[in-house]
């Protein structure tokens, strides 16, 4: 491989990970990715950011980047409602709205669901945008 200051590196076959065209264009879900690794994490969430895409689902479990920018629209009521009215087999971008739909859902049909975060200044965003979801509920962190 020849960098663009003109040095080369040879590597072994072993060690090349050939990219898809799922890799290069940054899936909504990483699981869905042909070979599953910390690599193609970073790589897909790094692509979707560069995009303007701050969500992406991990199976279940959503991962989510400060873009440390406004959003317009991002979490505007329109936003809300598609997500909240939708057809639950519709395919929707990955969102705090999705989970909080998930959560809603599942604490009506008695499944318990956890909130984890680690940034207590995200905590206060998260409660507001959830409680803005379902108003009628209370978020509590583990």
């Amino acid at each position: 491989m020849r960098l663009p200051s003109g040095e080369v590196y040879k590597m072994n076959n072993a060690d090349v990970c050939r990219v898809t065209d799922n890799d290069d264009e940054g899936v909504d879900d990483i699981l869905k990715l042909r070979d599953f690794s910390e690599m193609s994490l970073i790589h897909t969430l790094r692509v979707r950011y560069f995009r303007g895409a701050i969500y992406t689902f991990v199976g279940p479990i959503l991962v989510s980047i400060n873009p440390y920018k406004y959003i317009k629209g991002i979490y505007s009521e329109k936003t809300m409602v598609s997500y909240h009215v939708t057809d639950k087999n519709a395919h929707l971008a990955p969102h705090l709205f999705s989970v909080a739909e998930s959560s809603y859902s599942a604490l009506l049909n008695r499944k318990t669901v956890y909130l984890f975060d680690s940034i207590y200044a995200s905590h206060c965003a998260t409660s507001v945008l959830y409680s803005q979801f379902h108003p009628q509920d209370t978020c509590s962190y583990v």
